[in-house]
């Protein structure tokens, strides 16, 4: 990267950038005034709440500094143009012609008192693209921050102090309280996050579910609980019940279904006892061990799709949400395969490709150890009576499948690996100037050798497990 140095320039000297992607392509080369206008013209762009703001918070330091490219002894704002319209609006309200917007600016500079040689801090740089990194990062990779839910945000704000509203305090207490319940950590993080807290809320937060679980809500929001038994049971099988959807008298539990009183009282006058023993038989039919020994949570809908319940823990990658990190010793395997699920396939096809080749080629070499396939130094496989090897990956997986693997397995193999369709696709993405990787490419490659790759750990696991 060319040089960038940290510095403070007036709002004097820093210009507006007319080919920022908030501007039509009509607004380049226009004026700073005519770049303003638009700028106040937009209401989404929400200029006059944003210098409230400004004023507001004044006296913090400033936590974001521009972005400037100097060119031709001109500062032009990359990254920071709606802030620096807000201050020098604040600092020259007549900048622009509409007399209530110049009203409203010299009512707020009053309070702030800045002028034109107000300084802002300033990361700048002669070189045009390495200022267009951190645009990319701020707006096409949102500075790689996870924002808030619901949930997080009634909790941040009753932490602080600042939850007044009765609404917010009876929703973080009701969120404690789903926490505790006996139910699979999945579940709970689904009902509380997004696509199913507001439904539960909506039935809560209501007078039929009051009377029906037996609870007050007290005038600052925190929860009063009769039978704190009765209401744990009966929160379960709700909680339960909203994360699969389940159908009664033929609609789904939804936010469409709950969102009449009549409808919410129906639904919790029709809860029974034997509903607890319904929802803990359903868990555990619905929960099965995977080739890792990892107990997975997988119910369907009414049409038969999975509803993951740990969405919140799903990676954009190649490999299956549900698929927890393999339980064998060796701690290449399990290191390679974590950060090969972190990976997102749209930015990084190419890395995942390497990677699942590294996977693949680390976890034939644990099998090869514990099956007792002889390898010399260069790794490749010595057998037979002549000393013959196999050096190739292709050659060592299909040396495995016709040796060790089940008729099901070898199918899959022959296909995957016939004619080196697997091993030559890595070989040139890994090797080939002109051959390049893709989502779509990477996933093929991944779907067809899964199989294959699960029947290795699979073995490797019931080795170690007689070996103990």
């Amino acid at each position: 990267m060319k040089k960038i140095w940290s510095e403070k320039i007036p709002i004097s000297n820093l210009d507006l950038w007319d080919e920022n992607a908030r501007f039509p392509e009509e607004y380049f080369n226009k004026s700073e005034k005519y770049l303003i206008d638009y700028f106040l013209k937009k209401k989404d762009f929400k200029i006059e709440y944003f210098a409230r703001e400004v004023v507001n918070e004044f006296d913090l330091p400033q936590l974001e500094k521009l972005v400037i490219y100097r060119n031709r002894n001109k500062n032009i704002i990359l990254e920071g143009n709606r802030r620096v319209v807000v201050y020098k609006l604040l600092a020259e309200p007549t900048l622009t012609n509409d007399t209530n917007i110049q009203s409203f600016f010299q009512t707020l500079s009053k309070e702030l008192k800045i002028d034109a040689n107000f300084q802002l801090e300033s990361l700048v740089t002669s070189d045009k693209d390495s200022g267009l990194r951190y645009v990319d990062r701020k707006h096409t990779k949102r500075n790689n921050e996870v924002g808030w839910g619901e949930p997080e945000r009634h909790n941040y704000k009753v932490r602080r102090g600042n939850a007044s509203a009765k609404t917010e305090v009876f929703r973080y207490e009701l969120g404690k309280l789903v926490r505790k319940l006996d139910l699979p950590e999945e579940i709970k993080e689904t009902i509380l996050g997004k696509g199913f807290v507001t439904t539960f809320y909506r039935l809560m937060d209501s007078e039929p579910a009051s009377e029906n679980l037996g609870f007050e809500k007290n005038e600052n929001g925190t929860i009063k609980i009769k039978n704190q038994k009765d209401f744990n049971e009966r929160l379960k099988i709700i909680v339960f019940d909203i994360v699969t959807k389940r159908v009664i008298d033929g609609q789904k539990l939804d936010s469409r279904f709950l969102n009449e009183t009549n409808q919410k009282e129906k639904y919790l006058k029709s809860i029974e006892d034997e509903d607890k023993k319904r929802v803990d038989k359903e868990i555990k039919d619905n929960t099965r061990t995977d080739i890792f020994g990892n107990k997975v949570i997988n119910f369907k809908n009414d049409k038969g799709v999975p509803i993951y319940t740990n969405k919140a823990k799903q990676y954009q990658s190649l490999l299956d949400p549900t698929l927890l990190s393999p339980g064998v010793q060796a701690e290449k395997i399990r290191d390679v395969f974590g950060e090969l699920q972190k990976i997102n396939l749209e930015l990084c096809p190419t890395a995942a490709a390497l990677l699942l080749r590294t996977l693949m080629e680390i976890s034939i070499a644990e099998f090869a150890d514990k099956a007792g396939i002889k390898s010399d130094n260069n790794g490749y496989f010595r057998v037979g009576n002549n000393g013959k090897t196999k050096e190739s990956l292709k050659e060592k997986i299909d040396y495995i499948s016709t040796n060790y693997a089940p008729r099901e397995i070898q199918d899959t193999v022959s296909v995957f690996n016939g004619n080196s369709i697997f091993t030559e696709n890595l070989n040139k993405i890994a090797h080939n100037r002109y051959i390049f990787s893709s989502k779509d490419t990477v996933k093929a490659l991944w779907k067809n050798s899964k199989c294959f790759w699960e029947f290795l750990i699979t073995k490797i696991i019931e080795i170690e497990k007689k070996g103990k």
